[in-house]
């Protein structure tokens, strides 16, 4: 019986937290999916790092596709950050494709 209140609780705080995130997201749309861009940016180009000094670390058990794919994470990210709002212009196109093709 304990559960209950604590499993209430955290949905409470969900919809909280999700009311919050999407008053934001209607009073600044823009600046908003800029910055979440910039964060994935900034988490690609981690990843990426990540990957290519761990390919050259690792002497075993190396995998042949590590570094292209750790660059290629590294000038997605750049990107990113780089031209968020080239991003956001083309975000509601791209999310319609997605929905729209998961339809199916």
């Amino acid at each position: 019986m304990r559960r209950i209140p604590y499993i209430l609780r955290n949905y409470i705080v969900d919809a909280v937290a999700l009311i919050v995130l999407g008053l934001v997201l209607a009073i600044w749309p823009e600046y908003t999916l800029e910055t979440i861009f910039k964060w994935i940016g900034v988490g690609l180009i981690v990843l990426g790092a990540i990957k290519a000094v761990s390919f050259f670390a690792k002497k075993e058990n190396r995998s042949v596709i590590g570094l292209p794919v750790g660059l290629v994470q590294i000038a997605v990210g750049v990107f990113f950050v780089a031209r968020p709002a080239f991003l956001v212009a083309f975000f509601p196109t791209v999310a319609a494709i997605v929905l729209v093709d998961g339809a199916e």
